[in-house]
This record gives C-alpha cells, structure tokens and sequence, in this order.
C-alpha cells in the first residue's frame, strides 16, 4: 500500500470520527433546545458516522494486514532462493 493510500485511509477514518463527534453535539443541542424530531434526525447521521468510521477502520486493518503478511511472504520466498 503506498503511502498516499495510507494517508487517504487514515484521513477519511478520522473525518467520519470528526463527524459522528460533531453529530452527536448537534443532537444533543437539538434534544435541548429544540424538537426531538431534529435531533432524531441528527442522532441517524451519527449512527452512519459511526458506522463509516468502523468500516473504513477495519479496512484499513484488513489492508495493512495483507500488506504485512504479502512482505513477510515475498522476504520468505527471498531468504530460501
């Protein structure tokens, strides 16, 4: 994985985290202040948040998994030649 792939995961991991963080105060303000039909609104968007953040998260564990199981691989395959 290059490094631009990387940083793009680890980017957009911490931008759906931002958002379900943003999410969560705008609910509670709306709860507050407001109807709690907004804030039901609101509190959806950050169950979505969540749940992208949790996808792309384990992605990026998956990935860099396989990244450092196919570079033990090919050092294996080069120590024994």
């Amino acid at each position: 994985m290059s490094k631009f792939n990387s940083a793009y995961l680890k980017m957009s991991e911490r931008l759906w985290l931002g958002l379900a963080i943003v999410c969560i105060f705008v609910a509670a303000y709306f709860f507050i202040t407001k109807n709690s039909e907004n804030g039901l609104f609101v509190l959806g968007m950050t169950c979505v948040s969540g749940l992208m953040y949790g996808l792309r998260r384990g992605f990026r564990r998956k990935l860099e998994a396989a990244e450092a199981a196919a570079k033990a691989n090919y050092k294996n395959q080069k120590d024994k030649n």
